[in-house]
C-alpha cells in the first residue's frame, strides 16, 4: 500500500530539516576552526609519551608562543622562550612543552608525587575547555620530573573565575625530561577524561608557566592581572578536534566510605 501523498511530503520535510540541520552544524564547525588561533594536529598514529617527541607529526602542529609575563611585568615579553604544539591521536589530546632556559641546572623540580603543590617548582599547565562554552573546563600541570608514571602532576576541575576542584582527579599522563637548554613536557590525556560536543571542533585552552627562581609567570591568554589563567573569557580557540569519539552517556566512579568502625 503505498503512503499518501500527505505522509510522503512530511517524510520529505523531516529529510530536508535533517539535512539544513546537518549543514548548518557543518558551516558553524567550519567558521569556528577559520577563526580559532591554532590547530591542533589530527594524526591517525599513536605516540610514544616520553618527553622526547620524535614522532614527525609534531613538527606538522601548529606553534603556540606567544607568552607574556603577568608578573612581575605585566604584559612584557617572557624571559625564556615556550612552544606548545598540539595533536589530536587515537588515544586522546597530546600536549608537548618545550621550555628553553638559559640557565637548565637552576631548574628546579623538588616534588615528586601526584598532587602535589608545583607552586615552588618550574612547571607548567594548560586548561582545556572542550565544551567551548568559556564556563567549563579542566586543568593539568606537570614540574619537570614526570620521568614516569609517578611523576609529579596536579589536576583540578574549573568552577569559577576565582576556583577550581582541586579533589577531582583525571586519567591522564605525563613524561619530562630535563635537557641541555631547558626542559620538555608531554602530556596525553585520554578523550574519555575530557567533556565536548561532537558538533564542534574548536576547543578553548589557556596555557601557562612559571619559573620560580625569577617569579615570573607567563601565559598564552589572559596575562593581565585583572585575569588570569582562569579567566576563561581569555582562552585561545583551538580547532582541529574532529571526528572525535562519542562521550560515554553515564560515567560509573567506585567509592567507598570508612566509618569509625572499619565498616564501609
Amino acid at each position: 500500500m503505498r503512503p499518501s501523498r500527505t505522509v510522503a511530503f512530511a517524510t520529505t520535510l523531516v529529510a530536508v530539516a535533517a539535512l539544513a540541520l546537518a549543514l548548518a552544524l557543518a558551516l558553524s564547525a567550519s567558521r569556528a576552526a577559520a577563526q580559532s588561533d591554532v590547530r591542533a594536529f589530527r594524526t591517525p598514529d599513536r605516540i610514544t609519551l616520553d618527553g622526547r617527541f620524535n614522532e614527525p607529526d609534531w613538527a606538522r602542529a601548529d606553534s603556540i608562543t606567544d607568552f607574556r609575563q603577568r608578573d612581575p611585568d605585566e604584559g612584557a615579553l617572557a624571559s625564556e622562550r615556550t612552544v606548545v604544539r598540539l595533536l589530536a591521536t587515537p588515544d586522546g589530546l597530546a600536549v608537548g612543552w618545550w621550555c628553553s632556559d638559559r640557565e637548565p641546572d637552576r631548574i628546579v623540580r623538588s616534588q615528586l608525587r601526584r598532587d602535589a603543590s608545583l607552586n615552588a617548582d618550574d612547571n607548567v599547565a594548560f586548561v582545556v575547555d572542550g565544551l567551548h562554552d568559556r564556563r567549563s573546563g579542566f586543568y593539568f600541570r606537570a614540574n619537570a620530573n614526570g620521568a614516569n608514571a609517578n611523576g609529579a602532576r596536579s589536576d583540578a576541575e574549573h568552577l569559577t573565575f576565582e576556583s577550581g576542584n582541586e579533589d577531582w582527579d583525571g586519567v591522564w599522563d605525563v613524561r619530562a625530561q630535563v635537557t641541555g637548554t631547558g626542559y620538555q613536557v608531554g602530556m596525553l590525556i585520554p578523550w574519555g577524561t575530557l567533556r565536548y560536543a561532537q558538533s564542534d571542533s574548536v576547543f578553548g585552552m589557556n596555557f601557562r608557566r612559571f619559573i620560580p627562581r625569577k617569579n615570573e609567570q607567563v601565559l598564552n591568554r589572559g596575562w593581565k592581572r585583572t585575569e588570569g589563567f582562569r579567566f576563561l573569557e581569555r582562552e585561545a580557540l583551538v580547532s582541529g578536534f574532529t571526528q572525535l569519539p562519542a562521550r560515554p552517556k553515564v560515567e560509573l566512579r567506585p567509592y567507598a566510605h570508612g566509618g569509625p568502625d572499619g565498616q564501609s
